[in-house]
């Protein structure tokens, strides 16, 4: 996982039951391993507005809508999930349980939700072209949407700048040439490689017994218990962004200010990150919002995302012109307090109270046993394991680290209104 070695996950071309009677509905959960490429995988939003809307027995949305009703399908769902430079492709459908609805049958419904996934309305080795051409249209469109919106917007190009190597994802450029070079025959092409042809491994939540869940597999979806293997590349070292100061005019009224932070990705810094993020954003402690906004009233809002899987962090701040030199220095002043032991035990003790709440309004979630079993399969960092280790962490390892952390970059949007 560091250091360029690289782990194997491993699964089985399965199931894994977990019987509850938490809920009156039986989750199904398939998990396809593809290959990471940006420029493809674009062609999962478009998947998913026609697998889960059209199959070939139900070509029209209306008449697929009024037959998934019938067959009491309650939420269907196929969505990338990507951890580093890991990605899967998940499938998800939601249906009633056994003897809960006169005259419902779970073999009808799972057998529509299967067909959806595997029978989809194609001809000539392409999905319908009406429906391929509305999904790329509106795919566009949505993503020029963007462009209109002060925070997604400024997001994209800080992404740019921040990410230039294309690590996280494709460059605003390279995107929208991506979007306009989407096909029809090739988004076929990539169905048949990375869903129909390839194997899942399935998690299965509710109550039912093992013998049914057999039953519909072997009906409707046979598994053969093979081999799954994908590499677990869930972190990624990106090199320090190439200017430390950027000025870029928009079209917004609002200036915004980022502040980027980066640091080398280690085990030990990947918690650390999330640590100070939380010290820099959540609740009890807040430091940004609660010396930039509530303290001083320097800016509109404030917040920090951190991403510790590729070591930066940048906190972002709707401010005035004028506002922007002070509110620098405030929160430098608020990474020097990150040095003094007295702060720093305060602010640790805050975190590790809230997020032991946390912990027990998830166990109270009606999917917490299934979401635990897949994270600790994906040996994903899940709240246990968080609280397990921000409790060993010591206050002098937060302070190095803190004295580690490079202020690599400072962006400003200039809003319109902007003089000179």
């Amino acid at each position: 996982m560091y250091g360029g070695i690289m782990k194997k996950l491993k699964f089985k071309n399965g199931y894994k039951l977990i019987k509850t009677d938490k809920i009156d509905t039986v989750l199904f959960q398939f998990f396809f391993p593809i290959e990471c490429d940006f420029r493809k995988n674009i062609y999962i939003e478009i998947l998913n507005n026609i697998l889960c809307t059209t199959n070939e027995d139900f070509k029209e949305k209306d008449d697929y809508e009024k037959e998934a009703l019938k067959m009491c399908l309650l939420t269907s769902d196929l969505h990338r999930v990507k951890f580093g430079n890991t990605v899967l492709i998940k499938y998800t459908f939601e249906v009633p349980k056994e003897n809960l609805i006169k005259d419902y049958n779970i073999f009808d419904s799972f057998k529509f939700a299967i067909d959806s996934l595997i029978k989809p309305d194609v001809k000539d080795s392409k999905f319908n072209q009406y429906n391929f051409d509305i999904e790329k249209k509106y795919l566009i469109s949505k993503y020029e949407q963007r462009d209109k919106n002060i925070n997604s917007s400024n997001s994209r190009t800080l992404f740019d700048i921040i990410d230039y190597e294309e690590k996280l994802g494709l460059s605003k450029k390279h995107a929208i040439d991506a979007l306009n070079s989407l096909n029809n025959e090739e988004m076929y092409e990539y169905y048949l490689k990375n869903i129909k042809n390839n194997k899942p491994f399935i998690y299965v939540y509710g109550d039912i017994e093992e013998s049914t869940v057999n039953e519909l597999f072997n009906k409707f979806y046979p598994l053969d218990g093979s081999d799954i293997e994908f590499v677990k590349d869930y972190i990624c070292n990106i090199k320090d962004v190439k200017e430390d100061k950027y000025e870029i005019k928009t079209n917004f009224n609002q200036t915004e200010l980022d502040l980027v932070y980066q640091t080398e990705v280690t085990e030990e810094n990947y918690y650390l990150l999330g640590l100070v993020s939380e010290f820099l954003s959540s609740r009890e402690n807040d430091l940004v919002f609660k010396t930039l906004r509530t303290k001083y009233n320097l800016v509109y809002e404030a917040n920090v995302s951190a991403y510790p899987r590729f070591g930066f962090m940048y906190i972002r701040a709707l401010i005035q012109d004028k506002n922007i030199e002070k509110a620098k220095k405030l929160i430098d002043e608020i990474f020097d307090d990150l040095t003094n032991k007295e702060k720093v035990t305060e602010y640790l003790n805050n975190v590790n109270k809230y997020i032991e709440y946390d912990l027990l309004k998830k166990q109270d979630s009606l999917f917490y046993e299934i979401d635990n079993m897949i994270d600790d399969d994906l040996e994903l960092l899940y709240l246990e394991k968080v609280i397990e280790k921000y409790k060993n962490i010591t206050v002098d390892e937060v302070i190095s680290f803190v004295n580690n952390i490079r202020k690599t970059s400072e962006i400003i949007f200039r809003g319109k209104n902007y003089e000179n």
